[in-house]
């Protein structure tokens, strides 16, 4: 017996990379498997939406209290029914002198009265040097990778204004709002969206054609103060030298679902905007680092697995149950302070998959090894720490 044990002394590494390569298969199956059958369809949902940011938004937010952004205020015209009382809650807001002024409406056609027409776009002109307008990106082609049409308001011939997409990024229609981008190419020109431009425009830095890639939004632990639209003038000192979005605050239709929950357009497009003036970017880990990570990950616990099992056979069930949740935590925190700090964004995807199928890939590599020393003579599987002979 000791003779037999110092053969496998050394070459339980083997083992653990054996273990690794079997998790690996099984994580491939699960996947390939909900990209091929429809009944693992919610698993490819799970897995395509499965982000770690939601989770670190919610530790974030996880304070009673959420400090109010100083730079961003939210005007809320919801009630407003008439383009006419809209003019009025923009001149308003002008009135106040802010630095930058989102008007996040579209206007797509003329109303039956003309004089409320006339009186929106008196309010829109005397503001267009601080005004940035809302338009919407529409009919992308795939093969271009460019939008083909541009949907702004009525009047949008009329004078000079600044104009910037208000499109919000979904993977797919209704899922959940992540990212925002910084422009996107309209036929054979460029256009920036709402949030870049209006970052810009309040920090006085001139926009520069950026690429069209996605960026993360980053949902913290600050909100922002909403007025309603009958009390502007009476928030007079709040509103000067401010970004300032006009916009609808309880439009069902403009409501989407975000990693911390159902919020209008006009937060949504705060936030990015906060996101872009806080973040400049935050680099994403790569496909490739992250199963680099996962190997790294799954190499340690089928090691550290394996000595738990032996010096607590009686405990072992509760003992590895514990040991895999501090690993998951400490993972999970050491991801969370690279995000809050130095704005890398971990993808743990790959890790937890693997992290979960530890003890199945070991209980199959097992399995496989007690087979193959029946079946064969090959003197490395029998040095194998699971060879029970």
């Amino acid at each position: 017996m000791e003779q037999q044990a110092k053969k496998k002394q050394g070459l339980p590494i083997l083992d653990y990379v054996g273990i690794c390569i079997t998790v690996f298969l099984l994580g491939y199956i699960l996947v390939f498997a909900s990209l091929n059958l429809s009944i693992f369809n919610p698993l490819k949902q799970a897995l395509e939406d499965f982000k770690m940011t939601d989770v670190y938004f919610e530790l974030m937010r996880s304070g009673d209290e959420k400090e109010l952004n100083k730079d961003i205020i939210l005007v809320d015209v919801t009630k407003l029914t008439t383009r006419d009382s809209i003019a009025q809650a923009i001149v308003d807001v002008n009135s106040c002198d802010p630095k930058v002024m989102l008007i996040d409406l579209i206007f797509e056609r003329p109303s039956f009265d003309q004089i409320d027409d006339i009186s929106l776009v008196s309010a829109i002109e005397l503001s267009k040097d601080k005004s940035i307008l809302s338009s919407k990106l529409t009919d992308y082609n795939p093969e271009t990778k460019a939008f083909t049409n541009l949907t702004r308001s009525f009047f949008h011939e009329i004078s000079n204004f600044r104009w910037a997409y208000s499109n919000v990024d979904q993977t797919r229609p209704g899922g959940c709002i992540r990212q925002y981008s910084l422009s996107q190419n309209l036929n054979d020109t460029l256009s920036y969206s709402m949030a870049y431009l209006a970052a810009c425009a309040y920090t006085d830095v001139e926009p520069q054609k950026k690429n069209v890639d996605q960026r993360l939004i980053v949902y913290g632990d600050t909100d922002f103060l909403a007025i309603p639209f009958d009390k502007i003038l009476d928030n007079k000192n709040l509103l000067k030298d401010k970004l300032v979005i006009i916009g609808t605050l309880e439009e069902e239709a403009d409501m989407h679902i975000t990693p911390v929950g159902k919020l209008p357009g006009m937060k949504i497009l705060a936030y990015s905007t906060l996101t872009y003036m806080n973040h400049k970017e935050i680099s994403s880990m790569s496909k490739g680092t992250s199963l680099c990570l996962a190997f790294l990950v799954c190499l340690l616990c089928a090691w550290a697995g394996q000595i738990l099992r032996k010096k607590y056979a009686n405990l072992t069930s509760y003992i590895l149950k514990l040991f895999y949740f501090a690993v998951t935590a400490f993972i999970v925190w050491m991801a969370f302070i690279a995000f809050v700090h130095f704005d890398y964004d971990a993808d743990l995807l790959y890790p937890l998959l693997s992290l979960a199928l530890v003890e199945e890939g070991r209980l199959q590599y097992s399995s496989l090894i007690k087979t193959l020393c029946k079946h064969t003579k090959w003197k490395f599987i029998k040095k194998s720490i699971y060879n029970e002979e």
